[in-house]
């Protein structure tokens, strides 16, 4: 098992996995799981980064037609990462603060 705190090891993870150690990062997951098996967090990081080392990543876009053609970014079907999006003009004044 690594050292160290359940926070330290979960932050080492996505660091890891920004620098391509795909198993480093699957490692300090699954540390950070076994050192707080009640915690969530932990839990689907090491389960993801288990999967990405024996099965590889994946590509974000499954097929041509979905990539966004002419450098324009994606269209948007959602909030996006507003949780009140589907609130519009006066509507969202209502609330004490704004999202």
């Amino acid at each position: 098992m690594l050292e160290g705190s359940p926070e330290s090891l979960l932050y080492l993870a996505p660091l890891a996995f920004a620098d391509e150690h795909y198993a480093e990062a699957a490692a300090f997951a699954e540390g950070a799981a076994q050192a707080a098996p009640e915690a969530p967090l932990p839990r689907a990081a090491a389960a993801y980064l288990a999967r990405v080392v024996r099965d590889g990543k994946r590509n974000v876009y499954v097929s041509a037609t979905s990539a966004p053609a002419d450098n324009q970014p994606p269209v948007r079907r959602s909030g996006g990462n507003n949780p009140f999006g589907f609130l519009k003009g006066e509507e969202s004044q209502t609330l004490p603060w704004q999202p």
